[in-house]
């Protein structure tokens, strides 16, 4: 008889090391694991510390909540956003020399929509006429460390407080409260920006006829006029450098032939001429306006939507009386946010919108509460059709992912009636626990649509 080997464990020595205090790390390739060292007097202790540092970073939220909306108050709204804007796009296509983290697309991307959120939510004090260097760093350092502390030394504090006050406390619900808040303040976009379109239209189209009533456009125009704002907001960089080069070239073109014609002429003369051409002229203009003015962001210049909708979805500063509300939490981005529930902002009489996360991720819910609003007797055939839409479109996209595919829809469902027990039927060679139907004939159930009682 063979007696086999006991294998030995194959000891892998990792790619990086990294230990402080109690903590070390190591990196497997692309996997990363740590441990703690901590013995149990040391983990209490810990824990002590925590429980006593919660009021002082509490205390400190407040103070840099404070401090945002001060400096929001007096700095001129459409400029702050502005910057906010072209710095978030810088981060996310890479512009520049040095490569972004995720950390700083995140903190680049809250420089929009938090931003956006306290100026609709704060009474205006005397604007500056620009947005400083020192005032934008300033700003931004604050939102920055907001954001840090809630995601990080909040939420630990916060833990260890609660276990301290309920021994008893159940920590697979506290992890879901974990994950919960960190996603809500820190990830946007529901879907790829390309399925945007289709994705409201499907769950609007049973609404078209309300919709034509109320804004004079059907679900597939006002979804169209969506998507006008959402193509400006993600290629308008493109666009913008299309613009530049054809405006580059075309006036290079230009000054070449006046400059022939008049050899005398100084270069600000020539230019002059240049820019006579009411065609170039167009497009000068049109590339100033996006890039120096608010062109790229006013939605009465990219889409046609009534104002009443515009209205119903913008906020001017200072308008909005629930995010800074005194209470709990009040201007905490914890608190459901003001762009969360009217995306767009109404500046010196025009429409803007800076955001396409907060207009796609709620545009729904907004057109929902502005049509009941409206016409509150609406409430409930919104309802229905939102239903019959949520259970139909899971079997619309899959058919698509897999054409030619045979859909069983009851078996999805199980219904148990009065005291007895549910019943197995046969429907399609399918087994389906169901209780009996009346009409059913030769052991298979005629009814299989689900508004059916006896299905």
């Amino acid at each position: 008889m063979v007696t086999s080997k006991k294998r030995k464990a194959r000891k892998i020595a990792p790619d990086d090391y990294f230990a402080a205090g109690p903590m070390e790390f190591a990196r497997f390739g692309r996997i990363t694991v740590g441990r703690s060292r901590l013995t149990k007097e040391q983990h209490g202790a810990a824990q002590a510390r925590m429980v006593a540092q919660y009021p002082i970073t509490v205390r400190e939220i407040e103070e840099l909540v404070r401090s945002i909306a001060t400096r929001i108050a007096r700095l001129p709204p459409d400029r702050l956003l502005q910057r906010g804007w072209w710095e978030y796009s810088a981060a996310v296509v890479g512009l520049g020399k040095n490569a972004v983290s995720d950390s700083e697309k995140l903190a680049a991307a809250r420089m929009v929509d938090y931003v956006q959120s306290v100026i609709v939510s704060i009474k205006p004090d005397k604007y500056s006429d620009n947005v400083s260097e020192d005032d934008w760093d300033k700003l931004k350092a604050d939102v920055e460390t907001l954001f840090r502390r809630l995601t990080f030394d909040y939420q630990i504090c916060l833990t260890a407080h609660r276990q301290a006050h309920d021994p008893q406390l159940d920590m697979q619900l506290e992890e879901f409260r974990f994950r919960a808040e960190t996603l809500w303040l820190n990830i946007r976009g529901k879907r790829y920006q390309n399925h945007e379109r289709q994705s409201l239209l499907d769950v609007l189209a049973p609404h078209s006829a309300v919709l034509s009533r109320l804004f004079g456009l059907d679900a597939a125009a006002l979804v169209a006029q969506f998507d006008k704002i959402l193509t400006r907001l993600t290629r308008g960089l493109m666009d913008i450098a299309i613009d530049m080069k054809a405006l580059h070239a075309q006036s290079m073109e230009r000054l070449d032939i006046l400059a022939a014609q008049h050899p005398d002429l100084s270069v600000e003369a020539l230019m002059e001429k240049v820019f006579a051409d009411p065609e170039l002229a167009a497009l000068r203009d049109k590339f100033t306006g996006e890039t120096v003015g608010m062109d790229l962001f006013e939605v009465e210049k990219n889409a046609v939507l009534p104002k009443i909708l515009l209205d119903a979805m913008s906020y001017s500063p200072g308008e909005d009386t629930e995010f800074f509300a005194p209470d709990e939490f009040a201007g905490w981005p914890l608190r459901i946010w003001p762009v969360m529930r009217r995306p767009f902002i109404r500046l010196n009489g025009s429409t803007y919108c800076f955001d396409i996360f907060s207009l796609f991720d709620h545009v729904y819910r907004v057109l929902r509460r502005i049509v009941v609003e409206l016409e509150p007797a609406y409430k409930e055939p919104w309802n229905d059709g939102q239903k019959a839409a949520s259970e139909e479109l899971p079997f619309v996209y899959l058919s698509r992912l897999l054409p030619g595919a045979r859909v069983y829809r009851p078996v999805f469902y199980r219904w148990k009636v009065g005291n007895g027990p549910a019943q197995w039927h046969e429907a399609d060679g399918i087994l389906i626990r169901r209780p009996p139907c009346r009409d059913r004939g030769e052991g298979r159930c005629l009814h299989v649509h689900l508004s059916c009682e006896r299905s």
